[in-house]
């Protein structure tokens, strides 16, 4: 009983602490992330002028769950150095659905941009940068790179072109908006139990 009290104890305060940051104000969002790194507060700002105040709040994130074109974005305390194309701060994480395709493909996406994250099971892919353009950027080139359309060399000299175009004030369109589809929310792979093949294999070798 004592470990129950202790547990709901813990998940009381969990939520007494989420639904204290329900009403929250720019002025209360601004104050909860005095100490982060420039490049988060100024992720931030961005987010909040676009999307609004995030939907979820805790010490080392700030979260908005529906942020078309993306079903969640991340801003993060921790910045992340990147030095592709140049050096810059990972702080910004956003996610599209997306089916995995083949490991083949998988490695190549690896090689294009470490920053870009594919996740089979949960049928997800996120890139995370500095700014919002360049995730964009990156999740397209992605999947260019996925459908054949550029090689990753061919995808990762883009990259660097359409990121100086943009420090020149003159965006392209991977910089603007995703110019494919996310896919659906059946794109996860759930794989295959295992433990049938395990049992198996234990009574064999339990019987040798």
């Amino acid at each position: 009983m004592k470990k129950i009290n202790t547990a709901l104890t813990v998940v009381t305060a969990a939520l007494l602490s989420l639904s204290s940051y329900a009403g929250m104000s720019k002025k209360d969002l601004d104050k909860k992330i005095s100490s982060w790194s420039p490049e988060s507060k100024e992720a931030t700002d961005f987010m909040v002028k676009k999307y609004g105040l995030p939907t979820g709040v805790t010490d080392t994130m700030l979260v908005w769950s529906d942020s078309k074109p993306f079903k969640r974005s991340i801003v993060y305390k921790e910045a992340i150095t990147h030095n592709f194309p140049m050096e810059h701060k990972d702080v910004l994480e956003q996610f599209i659905n997306y089916k995995a395709p083949s490991s083949e493909k998988v490695s190549k996406i690896w090689e294009f941009d470490g920053s870009v994250v594919l996740n089979k099971t949960g049928g997800e892919i996120s890139a995370r940068c500095d700014k919002e353009a360049a995730n964009l950027l990156a999740l397209n080139l992605t999947n260019d790179i996925v459908n054949g359309k550029r090689t990753v060399e061919e995808a990762r000299i883009e990259y660097g072109k359409q990121v100086l175009a943009m420090k020149d004030g003159s965006p392209q369109e991977y910089t603007k908006k995703l110019v494919f589809s996310p896919a659906d929310s059946s794109a996860g792979d759930p794989d295959k139990s295992i433990m049938d093949k395990v049992k198996k294999m234990q009574a064999q070798e339990a019987d040798e």
